[in-house]
């Protein structure tokens, strides 16, 4: 039976080996929501539909329903709370985001 996408998905996010144990990637990501939130900001800052500190944070909320109970509430609670912090310097910097200088 092939592994959970989910799994796979944060265990890639968190620097995990993408076959690890689902039960580690998930205690991992509770554990680790800093890592998580930046690992997600920079996947949104590449994504070419975020345009916006608004639309990273329509992303996250993508994002963490397709993660859904493989993270728990508290974690994604945090992992918002986080991700926010971090998307607000998109806004001091003006309308380019991270990355966007790389970009043609």
């Amino acid at each position: 039976m092939p592994g959970d996408e989910r799994i796979r998905q944060l265990a890639r996010l968190l620097g995990l080996p993408r076959d690890a144990d689902a039960a580690l990637v998930a205690a991992q990501a509770a554990a680790r929501p800093g890592d998580l939130a930046a690992a997600l900001v920079a996947e949104a800052a590449e994504n070419d539909d975020v345009t916006s500190t608004a639309a990273a944070l329509e992303y996250l909320e993508l994002r963490l329903r397709f993660f859904g109970a493989t993270l728990p509430p508290p974690a994604q609670e945090e992992v918002r709370r986080r991700f926010a912090v971090l998307v607000a310097a998109w806004d001091r910097l003006g309308a380019q985001r991270p990355g966007d200088h790389d970009r043609s």
